[in-house]
């Protein structure tokens, strides 16, 4: 998907999630969009929380795999 959005002309980050010197090194700060796509539930979430606190205005997309038909995203 990185590929992807790369062909379509948006500066896109491959990151390793869990590496906070990544974080800051991917200037969440300044960006603009953060599309999260690790399917871990708990890491999910945390990379959510940490993104949100380095920039609140920053717009975050995360999928959803669940099966049980209700999502945690709302």
């Amino acid at each position: 998907m990185a590929r992807a959005a790369s062909d379509l002309g948006y500066l896109s980050i491959l990151l390793q999630a869990g590496r906070d010197e990544i974080l800051t090194r991917a200037r969440l700060e300044t960006a603009d969009t953060l599309v999260v796509l690790i399917d871990d539930l708990d890491r999910k979430l945390v990379l959510t929380l940490i993104a949100r606190g380095l920039n609140p205005k920053l717009e975050i997309v995360v999928t959803d795999n669940t099966d049980t038909g209700e999502s945690w995203l709302p």
